[in-house]
């Protein structure tokens, strides 16, 4: 038996180009170090940012990323179409969501964070001050984080499942100098092979992606804060500058996926749907990643736990 894999000529993955977009995006605002007001991150969630045009401050800021952001928006969108497209064969034929479907989707989530909220109270103890801050005030939202899931089980939704990438994050795209390319389509190998061929809404690709975007801004962020004589007003500033990035990066990549994917079926119709959904598979993600970070307690547990209670702070 073999194998036959072509080579893409690369610079790397997306998450390393996209650190060296962020080292140049930190080196601009340390220019505009004394202009007050400039980086106001946006109260509004991404998706609905994405329907805004972009500030030209936000553009001149994030140069040539924006072109990135956008272009790893319509790769995604163009993997999904062409994932939903394979109806010759019963295993890629897209399905419909359906009531007793979207339950069990709920029933999911409930399940996952009732465990991992139950281990995060456990392991107040172990975590360092700011880490068990931060969980503190999550903990307080374990009713929010619920209501978030249970919008899945009580709003009617309709759109379709498809094979998806499954395990997607700029780790699994490869940057070519000019475009990239979507690697690793075996899904998340932590998972049964039975389970990874099951349909799902693309949109937990997307989620991934939104995800991944949040961790590498939190590693920018932790890199560019490891000097000494840091002041608290000072750390407050570059959290705020990252998170500036974050943010509008999130809107830009939505709103090419959005406009590529156009009428497509996995795509809900309305706008309603579509913002439940997302903001479900997002919040997911992160307390599928706390339940992780859990496994061995470091600081690091700070990124799923911001995730957390933004989502369910975010104004709608």
């Amino acid at each position: 038996a073999g194998l036959l894999q072509a080579f893409i000529p690369n610079h790397g993955n997306a998450w390393h180009h996209t650190i060296q977009a962020l080292d140049e995006y930190w080196d601009k605002t340390l220019l505009l170090k004394d202009e007050p007001g400039l980086f106001v991150v946006p109260r509004e969630s991404a998706l609905d940012l994405a329907g805004q045009p972009v500030p030209q401050t936000v553009s001149d800021l994030l140069g040539d990323y924006r072109r990135s952001a956008r272009l790893l928006g319509t790769r995604t969108a163009e993997l999904h179409k062409v994932l939903a497209s394979g109806t010759d064969s019963p295993a890629f034929a897209s399905e419909p969501f359906t009531s007793l479907y979207q339950r069990s989707v709920y029933q999911s989530m409930r399940n996952l964070s009732g465990e991992v909220f139950r281990r995060l109270r456990k392991s107040l103890g172990v975590l360092t001050p700011e880490s068990k801050a931060e969980a503190s005030a999550v903990l307080e939202l374990s009713n929010k984080v619920l209501a978030v899931f249970e919008s899945i089980r009580t709003t009617k939704i309709f759109a379709s499942r498809i094979r998806c990438h499954g395990d997607y994050h700029l780790g699994q795209v490869l940057y070519t100098g000019d475009d990239f390319a979507i690697i690793d389509l075996e899904g998340d190998l932590s998972r049964p092979i039975g389970e990874r061929r099951l349909k799902a809404s693309p949109l937990r690709d997307v989620a991934g992606m939104l995800r991944s975007f949040h961790h590498v801004v939190f590693t920018s962020f932790v890199s560019h804060t490891q000097e000494d004589g840091l002041s608290p007003q000072d750390l407050e500033r570059m959290e705020t500058v990252h998170y500036y990035w974050f943010k509008w990066v999130c809107a830009i990549f939505l709103r090419a996926y959005l406009e590529t994917a156009g009428s497509y079926a996995f795509i809900p119709p309305e706008q309603k749907q579509l913002r439940i959904m997302l903001k479900a598979f997002v919040l997911e993600k992160a307390v599928q990643e706390l339940g992780t970070a859990l496994k061995e307690p470091s600081d690091w547990i700070r990124n799923p736990l911001q995730a957390i209670r933004i989502l369910c702070q975010e104004t709608e």
